[in-house]
Parts: C-alpha cells; structure tokens; sequence
C-alpha cells in the first residue's frame, strides 16, 4: 500500500498496523486495497465523530472509495487531498507567524513571488511545515497546491513585504535573484560597489545608503 496512505490513516486513527510486503494487517485481517481498508477503520472508529472526520477530509476520501474503481486511481486521488489537506494545516494556517520567524528567508519569499517561481517557493514553505503534516506531502502533488496558494495570497504578501519594508523590496527587485543574494548580504564590497553604479544609473543610488545604514556620500 502507499506509505503515505499509511502515513494518513495512522494520523487519523490511533491504530498500529503490520505491514507484511506491500499488504496491511489490521485486526489480524489482511488487506491488499487500501478502500477496503480505510472504509473498516472509519466504521470503527465511528466514535470520533463527525467534526473530526470533516476537519481530516474522511468523508472526502470516503467517497473517492466509492466512485474509484481501480486502487491506482483512488490512491492518485486521495494522495491529491492529502497533501491540499497537510499542506492547509501545516503551513497555510500557521502563515502569519512562520512569517515572524523567516528571518532572511523572508527577502527569498518575496523575491520568488515576485517572479512566480513555484518551485522556490515550495522549498522554502517545507522547511517550515511541522514533522506532523511532513509525512502527508507527495511531492507530485505539492507543486500545484503551491500554485494554488500563490494565487489566492501572492499580491497580498508583496503589498505587505513592500510596505514594511520599500526600500529593501526595490533593491531586492534590482538583484538576479537567487544569484546575487548572498553578495548583497555580505561584506562583497566590490558587488556592492557594483550594485550601487547600477542604482545610480537608474536614479536609485539613495536606496543603497538606506539599506546599508551608511552615508556614502551621494
């Protein structure tokens, strides 16, 4: 069986399963689809309740059991909800306060929305997504929860990056991003040097010296 699917199901239930070969034992009952299995435990462990079943997508994964007639398809499916669902609890809901602990990554975060690149954006949201929810994310699937993501909150987080910090955000603009990054954070005194002929050419020499917190003597 997929070992995310597991992964899923022993989030779910406080239930210990062996797992010979590719099968799953649960009540000393041999399991080889996955449907057949998850529909026992939610029978048995009806108990939980329905707020409970809601909040994790079961009744969603209950039905795929019903309308997937091949366990590929309903594996692919359901591995499809799990990740939306690790991913929503994981980061999406913890995103105001991940964002006061980035530190640096947070100029990364602004600069990959900036220029929509999904793939950077992805790498950073997982460092910060909790071990509980690590375990539900299938890689194939992640990208486009991401994109999904990215639309509904990239203007939001610009707008928001931009006011706070607008200087910083126009010169993180002027940088090949991820290239001169750590040029711009470090002593590279030639690069910066660099970087300020090619805001002066374009009227924005000021923007340096803010940044830096030095006068030079523009």
């Amino acid at each position: 069986m997929c070992p995310y699917f597991l992964n899923y199901l022993r989030w779910l239930f406080p239930v210990v399963f062996e797992t010979p070969g590719e099968d799953v034992v649960y009540n000393g009952v041999l399991y080889s689809d996955s449907r057949g299995l998850f529909r026992r435990l939610v029978k048995d462990y009806d108990f939980l309740g329905k707020k409970y079943y809601c909040a994790r997508k079961v009744y969603v994964v209950e039905k795929l059991s019903e309308v997937c007639r091949e366990e590929d398809d309903f594996v692919w499916s359901v591995q499809k909800e799990i990740t939306a669902l690790a991913f929503k609890l994981g980061f999406e809901a913890r995103v105001k306060r991940i964002f006061l602990v980035m530190g640096d990554d947070i100029n990364d975060w602004y600069c990959y929305l900036v220029a929509e690149d999904i793939h950077g954006l992805k790498k950073i949201a997982i460092q910060y997504v909790t071990e509980t929810y690590k375990g539900l994310l299938i890689n194939s699937h992640l990208v486009g929860v991401m994109k999904s993501f990215v639309e509904r909150h990239r203007d939001e987080f610009i707008k928001r990056f931009e006011q706070q910090q607008p200087e910083l955000a126009e010169i993180l603009r002027e940088l090949d991003w991820p290239t001169e990054r750590d040029k711009f954070f470090s002593k590279d005194e030639s690069f910066k040097m660099e970087l300020l002929e090619r805001l002066n050419a374009k009227g924005k020499g000021h923007l340096l010296e803010h940044v830096l917190g030095v006068d030079l003597g523009l």
